[in-house]
């Protein structure tokens, strides 16, 4: 059973390295203008990248910032992590993780059964086709019990490691020696690349053709969902190698950079409330700061570069160690102790690394650590998962598992496969693989010390060998010399002897020449035989370099072959284009023909006929597009009943739409601002006066309950859009005319644009200015 998930709550409202989750969203602070950024990227665009170096919370921003802001306009978050071991493909797990969060939310899918036959390809074709189909099916919403829809928002957290687990699972890399090439890469990001760009896989096709019917509801433009994609900026490069083929991971790019100093202090503060001082919130902050790598200079003459920040993972971490010093004082202390920060803080990521060992016995510290740094993180210092189920052949229990996750070491997740763990951060990756190269480091030494022992050993032995022979050889010389003068008797009848024996000799040294001619022989001939084999060699040598060189012609010319086939597709899309535009062109032409009685048809097929030329010009180029709208406006204005609104008084300058569409405000060169009911154009209520000049630009609230209007007496004016009553004192500080105002989409700033070349943001309740005036235009 997996362990319990970190406690987050008033008394422990820093989450170690654990991220926080969408539950805690009330203790991350200090991270909302990230959060903003990150928000109109996913809402302005199908597909997000979002990007920043290891340890600035990228998790946590996303579960506790993105997804609430994300469920207040009506789109389901669909956080999920990819689990590249799995045998379930990656769209079996958006699948799975879009339907987990539909039910937990209480959505249905609003949508008429599709049609038998998504089994017979096979489990992974299933999937693929039945997600493809739900997110372009025409006919299909997501909705919530009060009949509103709502967009699923899949965030593919961690994504980086489809480059690593990922390679690792398919074998390594791929015949090109590049990393992400694998099977198991290729597969998900030709099924993301589907789903994002709208391209229809080939088992959806199949259906299609099997029924006719669903031709009619399949839209292949659209996209029901929206992706983001997020992972450390240091595998970018990875992804460039994908983006020629999903054109839209290219543009729409988020990066999260570490937090500011006054970033930082809000997150203490705010997050720790009563528990920290506002002197201690700016001790941690400074002592943090004064921890990061000093400015350094790009090269002469250039400026040094600013500091990088605050880490999040390194500020949750020192303000968890705190609390956990103040809740363990006797009694708790009320609020956390700073003073001695300085000296107990440095090298904090590797203090909390080996002091998590210690809490297991002694005789088993050393195994777990072999474990943990074989087994969990990758060769360049990735952290990766590893099978529960698998840790009994790893020579490790579960106990002691429970044990470093208790210690906040490691963490214990389930997904579709099976429970894993991992180590909770990747910065511990880092320390991990820090203290294995230390270890290695260590044993090599070991080794080193006990050859050195070895050698010594065995030079003493040898010493003493030699001493203990020569005190023998002395005792042995005296014996030897009584023996001598008896021996040079027997030396003289010996001489005889060997006298005989020279003889022999002679004939057996001539004998011995002969041998040595014979064999000088045999040497020049084998010498012989070596050069011819070094020639045969080099020879051999020469024509694998030839091979070689073939081969890379052949390469060459294959990717000029691709290339010309790449062409050859654009050449076609074009071709397609431009018989579409014609095909527009002539529908539009033969629709106003039959309309106006120039051509058999009628009104009713001669509209139909401008409508079909207008839906095909939607996708053309420019000026068949205009062409479109201009063929749709002339035959509604030639068929439909047109309404008369109101001809104004004054020359109207301003118009605006509310959100519901059932009012316009005008504002023009009487000073006033007007309201109409859009739909009957019936003047509502009394005009809305207070401007001396005229008045240039209106907006509404995104609630539609204010109005902004900007006017030649140089000041804005807010309104209140039920009651028209004035809303406070005018907002002044431009200097001439101001000709245009906007709302955000939070409603909470506004921003104006003036003839005096300048734009200001204001605050929309209190009517402040924020900030200086933005200046840059001429």
């Amino acid at each position: 059973m997996a362990d319990a998930p970190v406690l987050i709550d008033r008394e422990h409202p820093w989450p170690w390295l654990a991220a926080y989750t969408t539950e805690a969203r009330e203790f991350f602070n200090g991270r909302d203008d990230d959060v903003g950024s990150i928000l109109r990227c996913v809402l302005a665009a199908p597909a997000t990248v979002f990007f920043g170096k290891s340890g600035l919370g990228k998790t946590s921003l996303l579960q506790a910032g993105l997804a609430p802001a994300l469920l207040a306009r009506q789109c389901l978050p669909v956080v999920c992590r990819l689990q590249h071991a799995a045998e379930l493909p990656a769209s079996g797990q958006l699948l799975s993780a879009l339907s987990a969060q539909v039910s937990a939310h209480g959505l249905t899918w609003d949508a008429p059964p599709l049609p038998d036959g998504l089994d017979q390809a096979g489990p992974t074709a299933v999937a693929t086709v039945a997600l493809w189909l739900k997110l372009h099916d025409s006919a299909g919403s997501l909705r919530d019990a009060q009949g509103q829809r709502w967009t699923p928002v899949f965030i593919l957290d961690q994504f980086e490691e489809l480059f690593t687990l990922g390679s690792e699972t398919a074998g390594g890399t791929g015949t090109d020696g590049t990393k992400g090439t694998t099977n198991t890469t290729t597969a998900t990001f030709e099924a993301l690349g589907d789903l994002i760009e709208g391209r229809i896989p080939p088992g959806v096709a199949r259906l299609l053709d099997q029924h006719d019917e669903l031709l009619d509801r399949i839209d292949a433009d659209r996209l029901g969902a929206r992706f983001l994609l997020s992972l450390r900026e240091d595998f970018l490069a990875d992804l460039e190698v994908w983006a020629d083929r999903i054109p839209r991971l290219g543009p729409n790019r988020c990066r999260l950079l570490p937090m500011t100093p006054d970033q930082a202090q809000t997150a203490v503060a705010v997050t720790g409330g009563p528990l920290v001082s506002a002197e201690g919130a700016r001790y941690i902050v400074g002592f943090l700061g004064r921890q990061q790598a000093p400015a350094v200079h790009d090269g002469p003459g250039r400026a040094a570069t600013a500091s990088p920040g605050i880490e999040p993972a390194l500020l949750s971490l020192v303000c968890a160690g705190l609390n956990r010093d103040r809740l363990q004082a006797s009694p708790p202390a009320i609020q956390l102790d700073t003073q001695q920060l300085d000296q107990r803080g440095g090298q904090l990521l590797e203090v909390f690394y080996d002091e998590a060992f210690k809490a297991l016995p002694v005789a088993r510290q050393a195994a777990l650590r072999a474990f943990v740094q074989g087994q969990l993180i990758t060769p360049d210092g990735t952290r990766r998962p590893f099978p529960f189920s698998a840790i009994a052949r790893a020579n490790v229990s579960a106990g002691e598992i429970n044990v470093l996750a208790g210690q906040r070491l490691l963490r214990r997740e389930s997904s579709e496969t099976g429970e894993f763990i991992e180590l909770v951060h990747d910065r511990l990756a880092m320390v991990a693989a820090t203290r294995a190269e230390v270890d290695r480091q260590a044993v090599a030494r070991l080794q080193q010390e006990a050859e050195r022992r070895r050698r010594r050993g065995l030079l003493t032995g040898i010493a003493g060998l030699v001493f203990a022979s020569l005190l023998f050889g002395l005792s042995l010389f005296a014996w030897k010399w009584r023996e001598a003068s008896q021996a040079q008797a027997a030396l003289a009848a010996q001489q005889q002897q060997l006298s005989l024996a020279n003889h022999s000799l002679d004939s057996k040294v001539r004998e011995l020449d002969a041998n040595n001619a014979a064999l000088k022989s045999t040497l020049s001939r084998a010498q012989a035989a070596e050069n011819a084999a070094s020639a045969a060699a080099l020879t051999a040598d020469q024509r694998a370099s030839e091979a070689t060189a073939a081969k890379a012609r052949a390469l060459k010319e294959a990717t000029n072959a691709r290339r010309a086939e790449s062409l050859a597709k654009g050449e076609t899309r074009r071709a397609n284009a431009m018989a579409n535009d014609a095909t527009a062109l002539r529908l539009l032409s033969d629709g106003a023909d039959m309309v106006s009685g120039g051509r058999d048809g009628g009104t009713v097929r001669g509209l139909l006929t401008v409508l079909a030329g207008h839906a095909l010009a939607q996708g053309a180029a420019p000026y068949v597009g205009v062409a479109g709208y201009g063929g749709l406006q002339r035959m509604a204005m030639a068929t439909a009943v047109q309404l008369w609104v109101r001809s104004p008084s004054a020359a109207a300058y301003g118009l605006a739409f509310s959100p519901d569409g059932a009012r316009i405000v005008s504002g023009g060169t009487d000073n006033v601002l007007r309201l109409w009911d859009a739909r009957s154009g019936a003047l509502i209520g009394e005009p809305l006066k207070g401007h001396t000049d005229s008045v240039n630009s209106v907006a509404f609230s995104p609630d539609g309950a204010r109005i902004v209007s900007g006017s030649g007496d140089n000041t804005l004016r807010l309104w209140n859009a039920r009651s028209g009553a004035s809303i406070g004192e005018p907002l002044k500080g431009h200097t001439l005319s101001v000709v245009s105002v906007a709302f955000s989409l939070d409603g909470a700033r506004i921003v104006s644009g003036s003839w005096d070349n300048t734009l200001r943001l204001w605050d929309a309740r209190s009517g402040a200015p924020i900030g200086e005036p933005l200046k840059g235009h001429t």
